[in-house]
């Protein structure tokens, strides 16, 4: 058992058109309590809205009903120092940003593109440089000079995330890209696909994902998940989850184990 999130945040409103926020985070065995993001958004109530500060970049969905987190999620999710400016119309927004490198300079961009309406949503970003992730910061770190990884350029990469509902069934997809991680010994082609389909009804929502990623064992994730998770909520603003999970992992010519593993979580969690 662990705790697995622990969040507070805070939030102020300065003005009509400005408002401040933060937000610290505990997860037990990852991540000490720490300021997680602290940002200023500013809006002029009508189509433009702007925020600076530390946050999650809008790059992927990673949108799921499971318990764990999607495997693009574990690849390309990035907390940066960052601005960002945004434009809503009619269904439509769009967000392009600039953010930091791991020397504090403001040279990376990326840009978030959604048209949602009554039937469908979708989203399409890009960023030009996903090795800022968190997950690929860490294995940088854990690098040596001489690794293959530490050798990259600037990396750039796409998300594509669509949702709809078809008979009171709620579908989502999302496809990420890595442009391709080479030198004269390796050539890899990093991406994650993601379906999942949500049937909601009453207190209880039942949930069957399939995931696959091609590339990506340097980050210690499976080639293919195959997971079923059940919700309920229990109480007011308390909620209980089960997923199953079956996991196969990259065969040994492909930096693997070539193993597979069935898992099963319960997470019991309130808000307020």
């Amino acid at each position: 058992a662990s705790l697995a999130t622990f969040e507070l945040s805070m939030e102020a409103l300065v003005n009509a058109n400005i408002h401040a926020n933060a937000t610290f985070l505990y997860e037990e065995g990852d991540t000490p309590f720490e300021m997680d993001t602290a940002n200023i958004h500013f809006t002029n109530h009508q189509n433009i809205r702007a925020s600076a500060g530390q946050f999650y970049l809008p790059f992927g969905s990673f949108y799921s009903q499971q318990v764990n987190d999607t495997l693009a999620l574990e690849i390309a999710e990035s907390r940066n120092t960052a601005i960002m400016v945004g434009f809503m119309q009619s269904g439509f927004n769009a967000d392009v940003y600039v953010f930091a490198n791991d020397e504090g300079k403001l040279n990376q961009a990326g840009l978030h593109m959604a048209y949602s309406n009554s039937a469908f949503t979708v989203d399409a970003d890009y960023i030009n440089n996903i090795l800022n992730s968190s997950s690929f910061s860490a294995l940088i770190e854990e690098s040596t000079s001489t690794d293959f990884i530490t050798e990259q350029d600037d990396t750039s990469a796409i998300s594509l995330h669509v949702t709809t509902k078809v008979a009171g069934i709620a579908l989502n997809a999302e496809y990420l890209a890595l442009d391709k991680l080479s030198d004269d010994s390796h050539e890899l082609k990093i991406t994650a696909s993601q379906v999942e389909a949500a049937y909601h009804f009453t207190i209880t929502t039942f949930a069957l994902a399939y995931q696959q990623t091609q590339d990506a064992a340097l980050l210690g994730l499976p080639e293919q998940r195959l997971s079923a998770s059940a919700a309920f909520d229990v109480l007011n603003n308390t909620n209980l989850a089960f997923e199953i999970w079956h996991d196969e992992d990259y065969d040994t010519s492909h930096a693997g184990s070539g193993n597979s593993s069935d898992n099963f979580v319960i997470k019991a969690a309130v808000e307020f």
